[in-house]
């Protein structure tokens, strides 16, 4: 008797697109970041361009460093991870739209970090980065 076994490869095509460095060299996430971000940024239907924004916002919030906590609360800020979500918003509160994520492997797992962003993203746009006027309305893409 002979058996054959069949393996399928899907190969996740790299970012190559710009990955935005807010604040000069050493602030961008590497290339193989951006390609995590990017496709956690796809899943949910972000364009490109949308991509390249979301790499943005993560360089100017958090220098693509999951465990960035900024806890100012003379400023409103306990932000957490790569997208410095705002605990004082309530996104992570039970029934919210992140009330599910597990904050310890949120501060630790650059994945399941960006895997919430996006979906943040996904539900609310850009407004929860959109200093000075926050909103939650979804995206167009």
């Amino acid at each position: 008797t002979s058996s054959s076994t069949t393996t399928t490869t899907t190969t996740i095509p790299p970012w190559t697109g710009p990955i935005p460095a807010h604040y000069g060299p050493g602030s961008a996430c590497t290339p193989e970041q951006a390609t995590i971000v990017a496709h956690h940024y796809w899943w949910f239907g972000a364009s490109d361009a949308t991509v390249e924004w979301a790499l943005g916002m993560i360089s100017r919030e958090s220098t693509c460093d999951s465990a960035a906590h900024n806890g100012n609360r003379a400023s409103g800020d306990d932000s957490w991870g790569i997208c410095q979500i705002n605990a004082l918003a309530g996104w992570f509160n039970d029934g919210q739209l992140l009330g599910d994520v597990d904050r310890t492997r949120f501060a630790t797992d650059f994945e399941y970090n960006v895997h919430a962003c996006a979906r943040l993203w996904s539900a609310c746009g850009r407004g929860p980065w959109n200093y000075g006027d926050y909103y939650c309305r979804p995206p167009t893409s």
